[in-house]
Parts: C-alpha cells; structure tokens; sequence
C-alpha cells in the first residue's frame, strides 16, 4: 500500500485512510476527520480529496484506492452532466 509515506503530508494520509474504510453510519467517516483534524472544514476535506485524486504521490501511496475513487468521480460527472 505504501511506497514512500514521506510524499504524503499527514493530512493527506489521513484523508486517504480514511476514504479506504467502509463506513457503516452516515456522518462517520466526517466525524472522524473532525476529530483528527478540527481546523478543516468538510468542503476543505473534499476539495483536498479531489485535488489529491489527481496527485501522482496518492496514486503511488495507494494506486488500487485512487483509481477506485478516480472512477466513482468520473461517474459522478457524467451522472450530473457536468464537463470533467
């Protein structure tokens, strides 16, 4: 899973771990974050999120769950209609 965790801030791991669990309850995965990371608002933990699905140092930290979350992105869009 892990090539080098020293490409990647905290943060970003933290973002990553956490977008790799199943989450059972709405709200816990956030919930989470908060507690991690109190300073970060949930739009800041997204956008990070997406900026990070497009960073070359997440795909190789992680490649199997970026992908995954690359595809469900795309199919989002394309869900909304929205252009890429």
């Amino acid at each position: 899973m892990t090539v080098n965790d020293q490409d990647l801030t905290g943060l970003e791991i933290d973002i990553l771990r956490l977008e790799s669990y199943r989450w059972k309850q709405d709200g816990a995965k956030m919930q989470r974050f908060r507690d991690l990371h109190p300073s970060v608002t949930e739009v800041g933990y997204y956008r990070l999120l997406n900026r990070l699905l497009d960073d070359e140092r997440a795909l190789r930290h992680n490649p199997g769950l970026v992908n995954r979350l690359r595809a469900a992105r795309q199919g989002h869009v394309e869900a909304s209609g929205r252009p890429p």
